[in-house]
C-alpha cells in the first residue's frame, strides 16, 4: 500500500509534465533531478513526523490520523479543478508589485506551463524548483499517514525519486506526442488516496 501511496504521488509530476510537454516546454535533467528530489524532500520530512507521532499515539490513534489526512487530501485532489475555476473566477491574478509571489504561486497552481516564467521554452533551475514546492504540496503530508521502518523509508524516498524523474520523462514524451492536455486528471491521484484512506480504517 505504501508503494500505491509513492506512485499515486507522483502521477502529479506525470500530469503537470504533461501540460508542459504538450506546450514544447523542455525540461533539463538538472530540473528533472531537483522535481524528483523535492518531493522526496517533503516526503522525507513527512515520513519522520509520521513515525515521531508512534511515540506519542497508540495505533488505533494514528489510523485515524492517517485516514483524515488521505482523505482530505484525497477531496483536494478529486474537486481540484473545482478550487482552480474559483480561483480564476473570484481572485484577482494581474501582476502586482505587492503580491507577485502569491500571483505566480496561483498562476502555475491553475496552469503549470505558467512555471516557464521566462518563456523560454525550457524550465531552468529555479522555475523547476517554484514547480517542484507546489507538486509536493501531496508529499508533505501522505507521508504522515506511514509508520515504517528506517530501511523501508529508505526504500519509499528512493523510490519516490526514481518514479519523479521516469514521471517527468514519460510526461513530457507524451506531451509532445498528444499536443494537448487541457483536461485535469487531478482527480485519478485523488481516487487512489481516497482507496488508501479507507484502508487506513480496516
Amino acid at each position: 500500500m505504501n508503494i500505491l501511496l509513492v506512485l499515486a504521488l507522483s502521477l502529479d509530476t506525470f500530469f503537470a509534465c504533461m501540460a508542459l510537454g504538450a506546450k514544447k516546454i523542455e525540461i533539463p535533467f538538472i530540473s528533472k533531478l531537483i522535481i524528483a528530489l523535492v518531493s522526496s524532500f517533503f516526503l522525507t520530512l513527512s515520513l519522520t513526523f509520521g513515525n515521531l507521532l508512534t511515540l506519542f499515539v497508540n495505533q488505533q490513534t494514528l489510523n485515524i490520523i492517517g485516514f483524515l489526512v488521505l482523505f482530505i487530501l484525497a477531496t483536494v485532489n478529486i474537486f481540484d479543478s473545482l478550487f482552480k475555476k474559483f480561483i480564476q473566477k473570484h481572485i484577482f491574478l494581474t501582476h502586482s508589485i505587492n503580491i507577485k509571489y502569491l500571483t505566480l504561486t496561483l498562476n502555475i497552481y491553475i496552469d503549470k506551463t505558467k512555471a516557464d516564467k521566462d518563456k523560454s521554452l525550457s524550465l531552468n533551475p529555479a522555475e523547476a524548483l517554484v514547480l517542484s514546492i507546489l507538486l509536493s504540496m501531496d508529499s508533505l503530508f501522505t507521508g504522515i499517514s506511514i509508520q515504517t521502518n528506517i530501511l523501508n523509508g529508505i526504500f519509499l524516498v528512493s523510490l519516490s525519486v526514481v518514479l519523479g524523474v521516469i514521471s517527468s520523462v514519460l510526461g513530457i514524451y507524451l506531451g509532445r506526442k498528444l499536443q494537448t492536455q487541457e483536461k485535469d486528471y487531478s482527480y485519478i491521484s485523488g481516487i487512489i488516496l481516497l482507496f488508501l484512506s479507507f484502508n487506513k480504517l480496516l
